[in-house]
């Protein structure tokens, strides 16, 4: 073993040696004399069974062995997801079996006597979500100084899935007023996939007053990728002979690579995961082969997805239809080869789930993404006859491997719905406190540092009138009467909106949610996971109780906000249809795919590629980001009074010329609105979950600091003028 193994405790070595490593890898080491020799925060990025995990926990369990006696959590993990605590909870008890370090995890499904006993006896390490955090906050607030005044350290799991979203932002409040009782821990951030290590340095150190270090493993796993094309029209609502043959050859192709073996197969629609789900489990019984595949994902109940977790963890090969549910690091087990259905929403989510596969050493990630788009004609939009979301996935795929490329966090933006939160939590914390302080805690040395003194007053004027927060005379600031329900609200702990949807109940236990409003009716059917279900009993329209049946019908679910597209994916779908590579990774039918979208591409002249004529209508071929594409859509739609259509690609603007549009152009080239004065005018504001007691002046403040992007749309319109 090496000079930074002798650095560790020897318990910890004992540790090392039972689990029959023959030496640390490099970014061990690296985290070791990190740990050890400086008092910065730390990043550690690395691939997925990289080993950062132990890579953090192994320093950090030396240094605190010794410190058993001091009361309060030395430690605190926080994981994004209740399973993936779960999972970490039980390696890091492993590691610490021989070291006597007491191990506690807190979040929604843990026992209130587990809770009892790391409120009376803290110490050791804690592992726990954003939202158990915060509640901490509220309903154990005098405890805060005991539970965490000899706080060493803040490891964050997943540190990527914070970075630039409202929850990241009361996380990172959240490590902020803890700065109130401790003033001297370190916080460490482990991940596999940062677009840009040094913003997300800079965000781990905003406020904190140190220095953020970075560990990068540049070692990659071996890639394999085999991209299968599909051109029928696959409307899952629509049967037509041609639909059923296109859904016939991808359910046998999946069927055929997936069968025993352990696999997750990726969706960005639930829906279509429960659609595909059947029909391959349909096909498997039909052909009396093995029934190895299960449905996981987040509108199922804790017990359907715990049950497969624990089948996919068993010594059985099991293969599971996902969301994003199980792109993060929980351990299940071996995954020999990943499923993707339609293009990933981001580069980011492509390395992530792409990594989920070939976690030991010496085997490769494995994917194979299924792309289906409706067969083009020369009648087709030129829009369909490119292909689009078929050629974004050879983009992401081209920007992740050849590139090295994913996409920065935002770290800039304006979170004034957390920052709502946050008002109410911090005065539920005191009790009361007047605003010179609470500006302190939150703006001054807190996570909210970009808004400014105006926006601060008018957010505290705008939850007074709406009874969320009074002022006494002297000042203090107090919680409303409506401000004291929400708060005594146990969904106040969650910066995310409040599901509205309907439990299915089957033998008196839930099976997952569906979305209020679906028009469900007694007789009727479902599909949920992965399973076919009758419904014979609806109550108020909040529970329906099913048995199992025949008969289908597709679910719907509630829908999430998907991140934006870059511009540099844009930018590399033009280059891949102006070009002639060639890619191996497709098969046969993607291959004509990607040779049809370039033929059509290369029919269109010239003089029109920015700007095509198809009928009586424009497609303005932006080829941006979407924040820019929404600028320029709001311009054109509020100021200039047109007719458009947004689209990720392009703008489609209807019953006009280019001579029109030219001359309208103009008008607005030298006396633009600004970016406020466009946002005022955008009706759909209302975004995130405390959105409804902002003014709408406030909501424009956010909606043009976090949506739109006016000086490059000006280029964009500067651009098109110049042709």
């Amino acid at each position: 073993m090496s000079y930074y193994f002798n650095k560790l405790d020897k318990k910890i070595q004992k540790k090392i040696y039972q689990m029959k490593w023959e030496n640390l890898r490099p970014i061990q080491e690296e985290s070791i004399d990190k740990i050890q020799n400086t008092k910065d925060h730390l990043i550690i990025s690395a691939s997925t069974a990289s080993g950062k995990t132990e890579a953090a926990f192994f320093p950090i369990v030396s240094e605190i062995i010794n410190n058993k006696q001091e009361a309060g959590f030395q430690v605190i993990y926080v994981g994004p997801l209740k399973a993936l605590i779960n999972d970490q909870f039980n390696r890091i008890e492993n590691l610490c079996e021989k070291c006597e370090i007491p191990i506690f995890k807190w979040h929604g499904d843990v026992s209130q006597v587990h809770k009892k006993e790391a409120k009376e006896k803290p110490n050791g390490i804690l592992l726990i979500t954003p939202e158990s955090l915060e509640s901490i906050f509220i309903n154990h607030s005098s405890k805060l100084p005991i539970l965490f005044n000899n706080l060493k350290y803040i490891v964050i799991d997943e540190l990527h899935s914070f970075i630039g979203n409202e929850r990241g932002a009361q996380l990172k409040s959240l490590i902020l007023r803890l700065r109130l009782f401790n003033n001297d821990f370190r916080c460490v951030g482990l991940s596999a996939t940062l677009g840009d290590i040094n913003k997300a340095k800079e965000w781990l150190s905003e406020n904190t007053g140190k220095k953020t270090q970075a560990i990068e493993d540049p070692t990659a796993k071996t890639k394999s990728l085999k991209i299968y094309g599909y051109e029928n029209n696959l409307n899952l609502g629509e049967v037509t002979e041609e639909r059923e043959e296109a859904i016939d050859r991808l359910v046998d192709d999946i069927l055929f690579i997936f069968k025993d073996r352990t696999s997750l197969i990726f969706g960005n629609n639930k829906t279509k995961l429960e659609f595909f789900a059947d029909a391959v489990i349909s096909r498997a019984k039909k052909l009396k082969t093995s029934d190895n595949f299960r449905v996981h994902h987040g509108s199922l109940s804790k017990f359907e997805r715990e049950t497969v977790e624990a089948e996919v963890k068993s010594n059985k090969n099991f293969s599971v239809f996902c969301s994003s549910t199980l792109e993060m690091g929980i351990d299940i087990g071996s995954v020999s080869v990943i499923g993707q259905l339609d293009s990933p929403w981001s580069v980011n989510s492509l390395s992530q789930r792409w990594g989920r596969s070939g976690r030991k050493d010496g085997e490769k990630s494995i994917l194979y993404m299924f792309l289906m788009e409706t067969e083009s004609t020369d009648s087709c939009s030129i829009l369909d006859k490119l292909y689009l979301n078929f050629i974004k996935s050879i983009a992401l795929i081209e920007l992740l491997v050849k590139d090295k490329w994913i996409e920065s966090p935002k770290i800039d933006k304006l979170h004034l719905s957390t920052f709502v939160h946050q008002i109410l939590s911090v005065i539920a914390q005191f009790g009361g406190i007047n605003a010179f302080n609470l500006y302190e805690i939150l703006i001054v040395k807190g996570v909210f540092s970009n808004i400014s003194k105006e926006i601060f007053i008018k957010t505290l004027k705008s939850l007074s009138t709406q009874d969320l927060i009074e002022q006494s005379k002297s000042g203090e600031l107090f919680l409303g009467l409506k401000g004291e329900k929400i708060v005594r609200n146990f969904k106040f702990y969650s910066v995310f909106k409040d599901s509205e949807e309907i439990k299915v109940i089957y033998n008196s236990k839930v099976i997952g949610t569906i979305a209020n409003g679906l028009g469900l009716t007694l007789g009727g059917y479902l599909i949920l996971s992965g399973k076919r279900w009758k419904i014979i009993e609806i109550y108020e329209n909040k529970e329906v109780i099913v048995e199992p049946s025949k008969g289908k019908k597709l679910p719907i679910f509630e829908t999430s906000s998907f991140p934006e597209t870059e511009k540099e994916i844009r930018d590399k779908m033009l280059q891949i249809l102006k070009g002639f590579e060639k890619y191996s990774y497709l098969d046969k039918s993607a291959t004509k795919m990607l040779n049809k979208a370039r033929h059509y591409y290369s029919l269109i002249p010239k003089s029109e590629e920015n700007l095509f004529k198809e009928g009586t209508s424009l497609i303005w071929f932006t080829w941006t980001s979407t924040s820019i594409n929404l600028t320029l859509y709001a311009i054109l739609t509020y100021f200039l009074k047109l007719n458009v259509t947004l689209k990720d690609e392009a703008l489609i603007l209807k019953e006009i010329t280019k001579e029109e549009l030219r001359n309208k152009l103009l008008e607005i080239d030298n006396n633009y609105p600004t970016a406020l004065e466009i946002a005022s005018i955008i009706p759909l504001k209302r975004i995130e979950k405390y959105d409804i007691f902002l003014t709408d002046e406030l909501l424009s403040y956010s909606f043009a600091q976090n949506n739109l992007n006016l000086e490059d749309a000006k280029l964009c319109i500067k651009k098109l003028l110049k042709e």
